[in-house]
């Protein structure tokens, strides 16, 4: 399952970066872009919740003990 999710990940990232675009070209904001998109996109295996909701909800669970 690590590859597959790898994989992924990698899918979204070219939706943005097409193949054999240099990353070294990339600001800092335009990655971060990217990564909020990825954290902020509804995946299927949380039932359509996101990453970015599901890591606020482990946070406040952490933060109560």
């Amino acid at each position: 399952s690590e590859r597959g999710s790898n994989e992924n990940n990698n899918r979204f990232i070219r939706r943005v970066i097409p193949k054999g675009v240099n990353f070294d070209h990339l600001t800092r904001t335009q990655v971060q872009d990217i990564e909020d998109w990825i954290n902020n996109y509804p995946r299927p295996m949380f039932q359509y919740a996101t990453s970015s909701e599901l890591f606020a909800v482990e946070l406040a669970e952490v933060r109560a003990l």
